[in-house]
């Protein structure tokens, strides 16, 4: 069916109307307003800790407190991880925490209490800020996590 001439002339116009409108509507609100633009303050950096995992299976790093865990991540073998410690765990300044790592094995409910895991000394949470930690996984099944004094960032 074809469409009289002066139809689409209407339709067209139409069309062209509408436009100009929208554009116009959209020009006469003018700039945004301050509070429109508003920046999201920055967040501070979070806290982390270096994890390098040198055993052949990836292990779940935890971080023990007197009254609470916390999971930081699992870590694949061989990788090299910054975990997240939660604001939580540094806010409480005589608090003292560990890692403890569970290498292979399923999640871990408590693992401060779990017989599988491998734990640092207890210290508090803002000394675990200042090393890099390493697990590694020796003959007979043998684990251990090395504490090193964590190289100052260059600016």
């Amino acid at each position: 069916m074809n469409t009289p001439a002066i139809r689409s002339m209407v339709s067209l116009g139409s069309l062209t109307a509408a436009l100009m409108v929208t554009l116009v509507a959209g020009c006469a609100t003018g700039p945004a307003s301050a509070a429109g633009q508003a920046i999201a303050p920055e967040r501070a950096p979070r806290a982390t800790v270096r994890f390098e995992n040198e055993a052949q299976v990836p292990v779940d790093v935890y971080l023990v407190g007197e009254r609470r865990e916390w999971r930081l991540g699992r870590v694949a073998p061989g990788a090299i991880a910054s975990l997240a410690i939660p604001d939580a765990a540094l806010t409480q300044e005589r608090a003292f925490v560990s890692l403890a790592v569970i290498a292979g094995g399923p999640l871990s409910v408590q693992a401060g209490k779990d017989p599988r895991a491998t734990y640092t000394v207890a210290q508090p949470a803002t000394e675990l800020l200042a090393q890099r930690f390493s697990f590694t996984e020796r003959q007979l099944g043998l684990t251990q996590i090395l504490a090193m004094p964590r190289a100052r960032e260059r600016r």
